[in-house]
């Protein structure tokens, strides 16, 4: 292209607030490298506009240009190219994003001091944020797993065959009534510790999946884990990569509604290794997680909602408490799971 068509295309910020392009676009999925045009506002003087603005603003990526519901001739709309070999050609049926939402800088969801030591950037590969704190790692995705996928593993947590899992009220059942119900896919129980010389229930329910040669201790507790099943091995392969680590056990906790917690603590315990790699995932109600450094409570809240990833690494549970703090107007389930690397 030449230096004067160059000139006309738009930029960014001007595309986003004026609309200038005469085109919306949209994406088929977040990988394919596949981009479609509508043509119902097209206007042949503009088109080669848009091909220098697919040109210069998705160079290297974009593979193809084409009109919906028609097929492009090249004569009649001087300017097309279509780039790669041979055509594909995408209906309009196929569309999911607009473009213009990928287009916008995306905005961290929550709070994140702007003094040295921290930062964030997007990470368009899996889709969420990559964190800088001082001494630690994050990786957030708000929406990790879509909804459908969200729904079916809150049910598949919670399916049993005495109680429908969505109208039973949890928290009104006894302790012996819970114990009672026959879990389908999860082996949820209500373990004790010894707290100022007493037992004690921990504020809600667990479980302990993993390889067979796994045990884990903390707290006090050691737990011997229960054999892996499709469903938690289905998100464990999901989040693996994204981890860049490969999980073999998770500790899965039950909370039955905000009046369940989690206190401050690090996961930091010998079997874990230096600089554990742990990977959060969350169905149900959406929490807040809290992060506080060791050696001055300076503290970070990071929402954790339906089919949130957030993924510690680093030193950060060297130097890094998290706890899950009570929240009594919440009145839903929330299961997390939190995948880790025994290693010893």
């Amino acid at each position: 292209m030449g230096s004067d068509r160059r000139s006309r295309i738009p930029a960014e910020k001007d595309l986003i607030k004026d609309r200038e392009l005469p085109v919306r676009f949209f994406r088929t999925t977040r990988m394919l490298p596949y981009f479609l045009a509508d043509s119902s506002a097209l206007k042949k003087d503009k088109l080669d506009n848009v091909r220098c603005y697919f040109e210069g603003f998705f160079e290297g990526h974009t593979k193809v240009l084409s009109f919906s519901g028609e097929t492009p001739n090249p004569s009649a709309f001087p300017g097309l190219k279509t780039m790669g070999s041979g055509t594909a050609y995408i209906q309009g049926s196929t569309m999911t994003d607009d473009l213009f939402t990928d287009l916008q800088q995306k905005d961290l969801p929550f709070f994140l001091p702007s003094a040295p030591g921290y930062s964030s950037s997007w990470n368009e590969n899996y889709q969420g944020f990559d964190i800088a704190i001082p001494n630690g790692e994050l990786f957030y995705a708000e929406s990790f797993f879509d909804q459908k996928v969200s729904d079916r593993s809150l049910e598949y947590f919670l399916e049993n065959d005495t109680n429908d899992w969505r109208a039973t009220d949890w928290r009104a059942l006894e302790r012996e009534q819970l114990s009672e119900v026959r879990f389908k896919n999860i082996e949820w129980q209500h373990d004790k510790l010894m707290m100022y010389g007493k037992e004690a229930y921990l504020p809600r329910y667990s479980a302990w999946y993993g390889d067979s040669d796994k045990p884990y201790t903390y707290s006090g507790l050691t737990l011997h884990p229960k054999q892996w099943n499709k469903g938690l091995l289905y998100i464990k392969d999901k989040i693996n990569g994204v981890a860049n680590v490969q999980f073999n056990s998770v500790l899965m906790n039950w909370y039955r509604d905000g009046n369940d917690y989690m206190g401050w603590h690090a996961d930091d315990e010998k079997s874990l290794g230096l600089n554990p790699v742990i990977g959060s995932v969350n169905f149900g109600e959406a929490r807040d997680f809290v992060l506080r450094r060791c050696d001055n409570a300076e503290k970070l809240v990071i929402p954790v909602k339906h089919g949130t990833l957030l993924v510690m690494k680093g030193e950060l549970q060297h130097f890094w408490e998290h706890s899950v703090p009570k929240r009594t107007k919440r009145n839903h389930d929330r299961i997390n799971l939190t995948f880790r690397v025994i290693k010893l």
